[in-house]
């Protein structure tokens, strides 16, 4: 197994060594004083927390574009390893099962795209790259890639053919917005039969251990046999107490009995069946609690928007929004201001009415009786009466209301603003300008 983010990691910490560096420092913080805060998160989250996930396939080759079926047994792969609900959890050595955790993470390809509108949770883009590398050209629609979706809604994961030999990379929590996501070979997406590649790595667990990074989870085997005292472990190695240290990483399928490391006060064989050590797939089957409370405290820190994204929510049959407004925007001559917004149409039935609500500065609500057919998901431009606005800047508000003459099936994209400023009028005449001045 070949997996690239912690080469990836330094390179991010060196084109950014202020700002990124700094960045993971408070989430490391953010995450200790969560996980301290909430003693019970090893042994019972919160609740059960889904997450959005969109698959961009990025391809040259038709066997690039895989499948759909390949996909969504991805997305079951996910499912199972991290609710530890896997077939192959009866593999883990009785020394560890204590530990091994049931993570309360599960994922869903997503049913809403950024605007609310209906999706597979799948793209496609066809590319001219033969491969890409850790330099995130495959998250670029101008590098032949494919720009993510908004990091705070959605797990972006790209999957490309990637060169070195890798199979996959992540970004850590504190990576910028439009990196942020999980990189992955196309041959190690999903399992057999719907993963059609005849390699070790056909059983989705490149995702899996990605994945675990994009949680904030480091290698078990991280700084070797170093930190091995239980007083230590917090802040050396994986920062996990309750993985053992390894001396290295781990390929193949290395023996139960394995021990490479001497630890204080209890010794313990190697625990290389981690899903975050480079076993094959075959061979890895458990997250541990330990690991568990570090991914929790980044779904109530770091990554905590995710629990209240829409993303896995179908749209509704009856949803209007205003997508844009055209009108006032910018520098406005006139007191008098005649506002154009976009009406849009976000649910699944024909929209054929709506009242377009809107104000200066959340002053006197003006209204508008729109009317019409507007199909799934349509957009109009529509003109309002006029509305008066002084001299200065403001701030101009509309919003849709009773679409169809029903509640809106979902508020969250009915609203939209933008900010003008009336210049003063009325100077005097004569009036001369000489075009001198920039």
């Amino acid at each position: 197994r070949t997996c690239g983010t912690m080469t990836y990691l330094e390179e991010q910490k060196t084109s950014d060594p202020a700002g990124f560096e700094k960045r993971m420092k408070l989430i490391e913080k953010q995450v200790q004083k969560f996980k301290q805060n909430h003693p019970n998160l090893k042994t019972s989250g919160p609740v059960v927390i889904t997450v959005p996930v969109v698959f961009h396939v990025v391809w040259k080759t038709s066997s690039q574009n895989i499948s759909d079926a390949q996909i969504f047994s991805q997305i079951d792969v996910l499912n199972e390893d991290f609710r530890r609900l896997n077939a192959d959890a009866s593999n883990t050595p009785s020394w560890f099962t204590s530990v091994a955790a049931d993570c309360e993470i599960e994922f869903c390809l997503a049913q809403r795209d950024p605007v609310g509108n209906t999706t597979t949770g799948i793209t496609r883009t066809q590319t001219s790259t033969t491969s890409f590398s850790t330099n995130d050209n495959v998250k670029q629609t101008s590098q032949g890639g494919k720009d993510a979706w908004p990091r705070d809604d959605y797990l972006n994961i790209w999957v490309c053919n990637l060169g070195g030999g890798l199979l996959g990379y992540a970004t850590f929590p504190g990576a910028a917005a439009w990196r942020d996501g999980v990189v992955c070979a196309y041959f190690s997406i999903g399992r057999a039969p719907d993963n059609p590649f005849n390699t070790v790595f056909n059983k989705g667990r490149t995702t899996t251990h990605e994945v675990g990074h994009w949680f904030a989870l480091y290698h078990t085997f991280q700084g070797g046999c170093a930190g091995t005292s239980q007083s230590t472990c917090p802040t050396n190695g994986d920062r996990v107490c309750d993985t053992p240290p390894t001396s290295s990483s781990n390929t193949g399928c290395p023996s139960i009995n394995q021990n490479t490391c001497t630890e204080t006060p209890t010794d313990q064989n190697d625990m290389h069946m981690n899903f975050m050590d480079y076993v094959d797939d075959a061979c890895s089957n458990l997250f541990t609690l330990g690991q568990k409370s570090r991914m929790q405290a980044v779904l109530g820190g770091s990554r905590v928007s995710l629990q209240s994204s829409q993303g896995c929510v179908p749209p509704t049959s009856v949803d209007a929004g205003i997508l844009a407004i055209i009108t006032p925007n910018g520098i406005v001559c006139q007191s008098s201001i005649i506002p154009v917004v976009t009406l849009k149409n976000f649910g699944a039935n024909i929209l054929t009415s709506v009242t377009i609500n809107y104000n200066i500065d959340g002053g006197p609500n003006n209204t508008f009786s729109w009317t019409g057919s507007l199909t799934t998901p349509a957009t109009q431009d529509v003109t309002l009466p006029a509305i008066t606005a002084s001299a200065g800047t403001h701030t101009f508000t509309s919003y849709t209301t009773n679409p169809n003459g029903v509640s809106d099936g979902n508020t969250n994209n009915d609203t939209l603003s933008s900010s003008f400023t009336v210049q003063s009028i009325g100077a005097a005449l004569p009036f001369f300008e000489g075009f001198e001045d920039p």
